[in-house]
C-alpha cells in the first residue's frame, strides 16, 4: 500500500509536469507557495542558506510585508495551494500570529520552525487553525545541538515546546500538526543519527527527514540575483561529504536507514530520495557515477517563493518580480519567469540545483 507522502509526490510531480507541458508562460497557478515571513531568527546554524550570522544578521532584507500584506497575498492563491510559512524564524515576525490566523484560517499550511519560542497561545493557535504539519530542525544531542545552531538552551526548550505540543494534539484527539524532524547530516553529527532517531521515537514524531549538507550561494538565499548571468548559477556547488572516510560513514548509514524506513510510528523521509539501500551507498562511494547527475526538474511550474521584501523568485535565487509593485501573478507569468523557466527546460537543471530537495539525483547509472 503506497503512503500519503508518496501520493503527495506523484500528484504534485504530475501537477508540475502538466504545466511544463502547456508551455513556460505559467498557464497553471502554482500548488505550492513559500512565503519566507522574516529573516530574524533567534539560531545562527552554521550550514543556514540564509548566511544567517551574528554579524551579519542586521544586514539581511528588512521585513516590509505586514501581516495583512501576507493574508492577501494567500487569498489571492489558488485554494489548492500548500502555503510554507518559514524564514529565518517565523515567529521572531512581531505579527506572527496575526499571519497564522489570517493564513492558515483560510489555507492549508505548513510551518517550519526551530520551535523554541512556542509558547500556550502559539501552540493553541496552531492547533485550532489546523497547521498541517509542522517542520522541526534537530542536529543532533544537546550540546551538538546548540553548537550547532549556536544559541545555547536551543535543544532544551526545543525539545520541550515540541513535548507540549503533542500531548495537546493527544488531549484534543486532533490530527494536526503533524511533527516532522528535520536533520541536515555532515561529518559534525553523523555519529548521532541513531540518538536523534532515539528521540524522534520518544516525542511521537510522524516523520523524521534526513537531508545533506549543501553550501550553495544561490539555493533560497536572501540576496537575489537580478538575472542568470551570475556565474554561482552555472557551477556546482559542495553537496555531501567530501573526505572518503566520511563517505562510507554516510553509505552505511543511509543504507541503514533506509532498510529500516520507520522506528516505531515515526516514518523516515529522505533528501536525496534515494530509490534502495544500494543506490544510496552508490551515491557516496562511487560519487563519479552521479555528480552533476540530476533529473529534468518541473519545479518552476508549481512553485514560488516570496521573501520578506515582497521579492518573487522561482527556487534559485533570482529575482523575477515584486508584490510590492504589481501581484504575484504579474511574476508568475512574467518575462523573467518566463525565461527561467526556458533555460530550465532547455538544459533540466542548472548546474547550481545540485543538492535541491526537489531535484532528484538521476539514479538510473547501473
Amino acid at each position: 500500500m503506497r503512503s500519503a507522502d508518496f501520493w503527495h509526490r506523484f500528484l504534485t510531480s504530475t501537477y508540475e509536469r502538466a504545466g511544463r507541458r502547456l508551455g513556460d508562460r505559467g498557464r497553471l497557478w502554482p500548488h505550492r507557495a513559500q512565503f519566507e515571513i522574516t529573516y530574524r531568527c533567534n539560531s545562527f546554524c552554521r550550514h543556514c542558506c540564509k548566511k544567517h550570522t551574528p554579524e551579519g544578521a542586521d544586514k539581511l532584507p528588512p521585513d516590509v510585508l505586514t501581516a495583512g500584506d501576507w493574508v492577501r497575498i494567500a487569498r489571492s492563491l489558488p485554494p489548492y495551494t500548500l502555503i510554507t510559512i518559514t524564514g529565518g524564524e517565523p515567529l521572531c515576525h512581531p505579527e506572527f500570529e496575526g499571519i497564522i490566523a489570517g493564513v492558515a484560517g483560510r489555507r492549508v499550511v505548513n510551518l517550519l520552525t526551530n520551535a523554541s519560542l512556542l509558547t500556550d497561545d502559539v501552540i493553541d493557535s496552531l492547533l485550532r487553525f489546523r497547521v498541517v504539519l509542522l517542520g522541526v530542525p534537530i542536529y543532533g544531542t544537546e550540546a551538538r545541538h546548540d553548537a550547532f545552531a549556536r544559541a545555547p538552551g536551543r535543544w532544551q526548550a526545543t525539545v520541550d515546546n515540541l513535548g507540549r505540543l503533542l500531548a495537546k494534539r493527544r488531549a484534543r484527539a486532533a490530527r494536526w500538526p503533524l511533527l516532522d524532524l528535520k536533520t541536515v547530516v555532515h561529518e559534525g553529527n553523523v555519529d548521532e543519527m541513531g540518538r536523534i532517531v532515539e528521540l524522534a521515537v520518544k516525542l511521537g514524531a510522524d516523520f523524521l527527514t534526513f537531508s545533506l549538507s549543501y553550501d550553495n550561494p544561490v539555493m533560497l538565499n536572501p540576496f537575489l540575483k537580478s538575472d542568470l548571468s551570475h556565474p554561482d548559477f552555472h557551477r556546482l556547488h559542495p553537496f555531501g561529504p567530501v573526505d572518503f572516510a566520511a563517505r562510507r560513514e554516510f553509505a552505511a548509514l543511509f543504507a541503514s536507514l533506509l532498510r529500516q524506513k520507520k522506528a516505531g510510528a515515526t516514518q523516515f523521509r529522505f533528501y536525496p530520495p534515494f530509490p534502495s539501500p544500494e543506490k544510496a551507498a552508490q551515491f557516496f562511494l562511487t560519487p563519479e557515477k552521479y555528480v552533476g547527475r540530476m533529473q529534468r526538474c518541473a519545479g518552476p511550474w508549481g512553485n514560488i517563493v516570496i521573501n520578506p521584501e515582497g521579492d518573487v523568485f522561482p527556487c534559485l535565487s533570482l529575482c523575477v518580480g515584486s508584490v510590492r509593485e504589481a501581484s504575484w501573478k504579474a511574476a508568475w507569468r512574467g518575462p523573467a519567469f518566463r525565461e527561467f523557466r526556458r533555460t530550465i527546460r532547455a538544459h533540466g537543471a542548472m548546474p547550481a540545483c545540485w543538492g535541491c530537495c526537489y531535484v532528484a539525483t538521476d539514479f538510473s547509472t547501473p
